[in-house]
C-alpha cells in the first residue's frame, strides 16, 4: 500500500493521526507508485490523497490493484477540516461512481496505463 508520510525528513515529526503512518490527505507520488505497481510481484493498493475528484485519473495513471481513501472521503466540520474516521456518504458514493466509471471505460485496476 502506498501513502504519504508527513515530515519524513524531520526526525520525530508527528503524524496527523497519532499511531498511524500516512492519513495526511496529501496525494502520494504517482510516478513512484506507478513504478512500484510495475515492479511488485504482489498487488499494490494506492492510498494517499485519493478523492472523488482524482480517483479516475489515479486508476488510469497508476494502475493499482485497488485504491484506499481516508481523509478525502471523511466528513468535514464547518471550517472544512476532516473529522477523523467519520465518512461523508456523498463523497464515498462519488468515489465509487468514479471507480465504476473507470471500470466502464476500460481503465482497469492492476494494469498501469501511465504514459
Amino acid at each position: 500500500m502506498t501513502d504519504t508520510l508527513h515530515g519524513y525528513a524531520e526526525e520525530g515529526a508527528d503524524q496527523p493521526v497519532a499511531g498511524y503512518v500516512g492519513i495526511t490527505g496529501k496525494i502520494c507520488d504517482w510516478e513512484l507508485a506507478t513504478a512500484l505497481v510495475g515492479a511488485s510481484p504482489i498487488p499494490v493498493i494506492l492510498a494517499g490523497g485519493i478523492s472523488p475528484e482524482n480517483a479516475f485519473d489515479a486508476l488510469g495513471r497508476v494502475g493499482p490493484a485497488g485504491i484506499d481513501s481516508c481523509t478525502q472521503t471523511n466528513a468535514r466540520d464547518a471550517l472544512g477540516r476532516p473529522y477523523r474516521f467519520r465518512k461523508d456518504r456523498d463523497r464515498v458514493r462519488r468515489l465509487l461512481d468514479e471507480v465504476l466509471r473507470a471500470e466502464g471505460e476500460g481503465v482497469r485496476a492492476g494494469a498501469s496505463h501511465a504514459s
